[in-house]
């Protein structure tokens, strides 16, 4: 069977960063991560960072993510 490849890209709109870093940190407890309290810390890591820890599954029925990334896109308040 050839091997089929899809790209995706999301763009977010993160609306309560403390609500979105709590269920990055709670994603990565859940997985056994060695420190996801880091994703409550600013200075530690990323809104994009925890994007990825929330959307990146690691493995879907019938395939294989080969990789992922984010960009921080930081706009201007309107």
């Amino acid at each position: 069977m050839p091997r089929l490849n899809v790209s995706v890209t999301l763009d977010i709109t993160v609306v309560d960063e403390d609500e979105f870093r709590l269920a990055a940190h709670n994603k990565a407890a859940e997985e056994g991560d060695a420190d996801p309290g880091r994703f409550m810390l600013v200075g530690q890591t990323t809104l994009g960072e925890c994007a990825q820890m929330l959307l990146d599954p690691g493995c879907l029925i019938g395939a294989n993510i080969d990789q992922s990334s984010y960009e921080d896109l930081y706009l201007l308040e309107e």
